[in-house]
């Protein structure tokens, strides 16, 4: 079975059958196999997690340090609790990051001006 894709906005497209989300100007080019139900949260690993974490650290370090008003955060953290891969920990299953509305940006992804979802839903 082929992903059945529906337009969510812009770019954006999701299966109404899996809840696969992808982000293509076309989304008729894109075969992907459909498991014919929701898809499980597959939550990457510890060492994955350390790269993701180490790469937004980076980025933050290295262009200023600029964080999000409070404001903001609460905004996109209403954006990820919407979506099918936030988890019942408060963690985004895609890249793993703990989200909330902690102050400091070291400990809160949110936080870090330079960072944004890996599915493209907030920048």
């Amino acid at each position: 079975m082929i992903c059945k894709f529906i337009h969510l906005h812009g770019e954006y497209y999701k299966c109404e059958v899996c809840g696969l989300q992808i982000r293509t100007l076309d989304p008729s080019k894109i075969f992907s196999s459909c498991p014919g139900k929701p898809r499980q949260k597959q939550p990457p690993g510890l060492l994955r997690k350390a790269a993701h974490y180490a790469e937004a650290v980076t980025r933050h370090v290295t262009t200023g340090m600029e964080t999000r008003t409070d404001e903001e955060v609460i905004n996109i953290l209403q954006i990820c609790e919407m979506c099918d891969q936030y988890t019942e920990d408060h963690r985004c299953a895609v890249c793993g990051c703990n989200l909330s509305t902690a102050k400091s940006a070291f400990s809160n992804k949110l936080r870090m001006k330079t960072e944004h979802c890996p599915r493209g839903l907030w920048e």
